[in-house]
């Protein structure tokens, strides 16, 4: 059984939501599906068998690229394409899907995670902080598709991954200047190769509308650094900042054995991935 998580730069396309419940109701297993106005995005998790895998992917694809415009898309969370984000944890031949992918949409593919080939993490990253624009005027080249972004569709970057868990927390201010500051300051325990934080990744977003903040908390070791023990630096850390932490969710699909250490982000019994 495999499993794919998808970020696309859509959050207020209520329709689109339900085509894509439809769409996975057969020979696939929603776990999430959740959208953020403010950001304009939605995140989507569902496991599917390895032989379906491609076929199901694609049918999701077919939908989501047809009704977003980056041109016309207007959201606080920093994005390059319409699928912003495609994580595929299975034993599937990714490169493949992704020259199928490349070739079908006429979009710039980029390899990310275990398939990664072409370009480096700060490759990618920088790509992030240039955004769709900026790589209007300057791409480098992908690992499959055109050589120019595609005027409406951007970029995909895809790949295979390990199992991850992402988490995101509400931080009550209206600007980042907390929820960034935490940010930096994982990346400096990472670098500092502090137990605690092996494999986490952070970033932060203003939610205007909402009148707070996002950091967005990935744990790609969570056998090693699960949420709780980050999840209880963040409320201390925020506590010192005095900025209230609002409230945080467990994103995606989370394993059985990943319960008893995100007692401090709330998980929806359908995103747990029983095997």
């Amino acid at each position: 059984m495999g499993l794919v998580q998808v970020a696309y730069s859509s959050g207020r396309d209520r329709d689109l939501r339900w085509r894509i419940e439809e769409t996975l109701s057969e020979r696939a297993k929603l776990l999430d599906l959740r959208s953020d106005l403010d950001a304009n995005r939605s995140w989507l998790a569902f496991s599917v068998a390895d032989d379906d895998l491609g076929e199901r992917l694609l049918a999701v694809l077919d939908l989501v690229i047809d009704r977003i415009d980056l041109t016309r898309h207007a959201g606080s969370f920093p994005r390059i394409g319409a699928i912003d984000d495609l994580r595929i944890i299975a034993d599937v031949d990714v490169p493949n899907l992704a020259a199928e992918i490349a070739e079908r949409y006429a979009v710039p593919v980029f390899l990310t995670g275990l398939s990664r080939s072409r370009l480096t993490e700060e490759d990618l990253a920088a790509m992030r902080e240039r955004g769709f624009g900026g790589l209007m005027a300057e791409m480098p080249a992908p690992d499959f598709g055109p050589d120019h972004v595609h005027p409406h569709f951007g970029v995909l970057p895809m790949g295979r991954w390990r199992f991850y868990l992402t988490c995101q927390v509400r931080i009550a201010e209206t600007s980042l200047n907390v929820a960034a500051r935490l940010a930096e300051e994982v990346r400096q325990y990472v670098e500092l190769e502090n137990e605690r934080f092996q494999g986490v990744r952070a970033m932060a977003y203003v939610r205007a509308a909402f009148g707070d903040t996002v950091l967005h908390l990935e744990f790609h070791e969570p056998d090693l650094a699960p949420p709780d023990p980050v999840l209880k630096w963040v409320h201390v850390r925020s506590e010192l900042l005095r900025r209230a932490v609002l409230g945080a969710e467990m994103v995606g699909a989370v394993r059985p054995q990943d319960l008893i250490a995100t007692r401090l982000a709330p998980v929806r019994s359908k995103q747990v991935l029983w095997t």
